[in-house]
């Protein structure tokens, strides 16, 4: 009996998570061109996601597949766009990835003081979405006029009583809070909401903070040193020296000076969140 033939996303999958694969730049190039004729907007996340397990596999695919491919505008596209989907979403897997990546690689032109703080801040953003979408604000304005007209039909004597536990229940209503860790809270300059609306403006905040690091961190990953990095640390065992394939077509490849006099510039966005 024949053996199963694995599927097209398995054998890219085993081919790009095996650095012995790549005996020779040619045998790189090939793997990343054949990945970029499977990959579209509906599967790319399950092979990266399976890719995550493996050292370099998903760096060396979102650093150097070809640019014809708008894996970056995917990525950032498909964003989670509320508090709930973000804890379970790619973008948060692949944010956790990627910070572990800039803050133990010894990447080239890159300042490891500009990561230092990035695994913690990354890892507190499901908790700070958390506590902001468990905030209660008082009973909502809907139940509070439905409430209303039924307390108005009734006598004057239940009429009272009535009106005085509604007004116990919104009290308390008012004082259910979650906790989270102060410093959280202090480090993302984020207040506590008082209302619904600054609570919901607040996690639209996290959400457009958190999207804009990850879109400089896939940025970086692009420049030339740091994709000739990664190429390089695959290929070592075999003393290939390789060119970033989405960089081999641009003769105006900025020198690695440039790139490192402007990374500050860009860098900002991956700073604690600022109120």
């Amino acid at each position: 009996m024949k053996p199963p033939v694995p599927s097209q996303s398995a054998y890219h999958v085993e081919l790009l998570s095996e650095p012995s694969n790549f005996r020779s730049v040619d045998n790189l190039e090939i793997a990343l061109n054949d990945l970029a004729d499977y990959l579209t907007q509906k599967n790319y996340e399950r092979v990266l996601t399976d890719l995550l397990e493996y050292p370099l596999a998903t760096e060396l695919v979102l650093s150097s597949i070809h640019d014809s491919l708008p894996l970056k505008q995917w990525i950032l596209e498909d964003f989670p766009k509320s508090s709930s989907a973000y804890d379970a979403s790619f973008a948060s897997k692949l944010l956790n990835h990627l910070s572990m990546f800039f803050t133990f690689q010894s990447l080239p032109t890159i300042d490891e003081n500009d990561f230092i703080n990035i695994i913690p801040r990354v890892a507190a953003t499901p908790k700070l979405l958390s506590f902001l979408a468990s905030l209660h604000f008082g009973i909502d304005q809907e139940e509070r006029s439905i409430a209303q007209e039924d307390v108005e039909s009734m006598p004057h004597y239940f009429k009272a009583k009535t009106k005085q536990k509604q007004s116990r229940r919104g009290a308390n209503k008012q004082v259910v809070r979650a906790h989270i860790d102060p410093k959280i809270m202090s480090d993302s300059k984020i207040t506590t909401p008082r209302s619904r609306e600054e609570c919901d403006e607040a996690i639209s905040k996290v959400l457009s903070n958190t999207k804009g690091t990850l879109d400089v961190l896939l940025e970086i990953l692009r420049s030339q040193p740091v994709a000739g990095y990664i190429h390089k640390t695959l290929l070592s065992a075999n003393d290939c020296v390789s060119i970033p394939v989405h960089a081999q077509t641009q003769s105006e490849m900025e020198p690695v000076e440039t790139i490192k006099e402007q990374a500050p510039v860009a860098y900002p966005m991956v700073q604690p969140i600022k109120s």
